[in-house]
């Protein structure tokens, strides 16, 4: 009995091991994620921003002529 619980003990060890790294890994996967959110939701106020300060553009009919 005393052996099977010591090897139980000794796969427990290595489960929690191995769920800790896998916490770890997560961890920083989640922080890199909100970074890359937080960069892209940075471009997008800059882009919003562009387009609101921007001027409007007239539209040009696709018919008419060239400028010279």
């Amino acid at each position: 009995m005393r052996s099977y619980i010591e090897k139980r003990l000794e796969n427990l060890i290595g489960e929690h091991a191995n769920g800790q790294t896998a916490i770890r890994n997560l961890e920083a996967q989640l922080t890199a994620m909100r970074e890359t959110v937080t960069r892209i939701n940075g471009a997008i106020t800059l882009c919003q921003e562009a387009l609101r300060d921007a001027p409007k553009e007239e539209s040009v009919p696709t018919d008419a002529p060239p400028a010279t």
